[in-house]
Formats: C-alpha cells, structure tokens, sequence
C-alpha cells in the first residue's frame, strides 16, 4: 500500500509481479498478492506535463518529456510496462481525490482502463473535493475501511 510515490511504486512493482528477472538481472523470489494505490502517478510523461509540480517530475525522470528520445524503452512508467507482465498483476485497488492538482486523476483512469483492458481485477475510487490529501473525515474513514476489506479480501483469496 502506498500513496503519491509509494502509490507509483505499488503501481511499478505489482505490473512487474510476473517478471521472473528484474531489470538488474537478479532473480526474484516474492509475489504480491494485492496493491493498494492511492493518488499513483502512473506515466512520468504526462504526468510531468500535467502535474503542479512538473520541476520535480523532471527531476525524478532525468529529462523533460519533450527531450529527444531516441530509447523509448528507457521510461519509468507501468502504463509503458503493462503489457510486459499483465498476465501476473495483482488485483489492484486505486483511491485518488477528483481534485487532485499534484498527481492528476489521469493518472489513475489510464491504469485502471489498462487493467480493464486486460480483465485484471481492478477498483478505481474516486473522492469528489479532495486533492493530494484527503480532509474530508467520511473519506478518510472510507479509505482506511476500503483498504481493510481488499487486504483481507487479498489475504483470504483461494488464488493466493
């Protein structure tokens, strides 16, 4: 479970569940069994053109996306992977506020329409009014009861 960068994360290593190598080329001996992400950035590109903070994006991604790109392979994205390991991605719940002007809801409509594009178990919950941090105590409360029934949901599963 994560949220903003831990949320892209979540997003990056459950499309990467399936891979048998990392990128690094050492083997991996884990598997997740379900992510929860909350306000994930999802593709660096456009979330550097459409994020209130596009200087940090850059900085996380070592150019703009502008730049001339010539190794397209190179971009840090799980919308980009996806068709690399979706066979073994992980059932995924997303929260994000509508009004999220840091990590835009793009972000989380583009992997959940990944996940339906591939009949992987997906939720996406969308907070009306909230931004990057959820104020309103019925969503906080939602969020924590939501993330509560999916890990035990997740831990409780017969595919697992």
């Amino acid at each position: 479970m994560g949220w903003s960068y831990g949320g892209y994360m979540g997003c990056l290593s459950s499309v990467r569940n399936g891979w048998s190598k990392l990128p690094d080329g050492s083997e991996r001996d884990w598997k997740y069994k379900g992510a929860i992400c909350g306000a994930c950035p999802t593709d660096f590109d456009m979330f550097t053109m459409s994020s209130d903070v596009p200087a940090f994006a850059i900085e996380v991604i070592g150019r703009s996306p502008w730049a001339n790109i010539t190794d397209r392979d190179n971009i840090v994205s799980s919308i980009r992977e996806f068709s690399k390991g979706y066979k073994d991605i992980p059932p995924i719940l997303l929260l994000h506020g509508e009004a999220d002007e840091r990590v835009p809801v793009s972000q989380s409509i583009a992997f959940d329409r990944a996940c339906k594009g591939y009949n992987l178990p997906c939720d996406l919950i969308l907070y009306p009014r909230e931004g990057h941090a959820f104020v309103e105590r019925a969503h906080i409360i939602d969020v924590m009861m939501r993330s509560s029934e999916f890990i035990n949901s997740c831990m409780n599963s017969a595919n697992i």
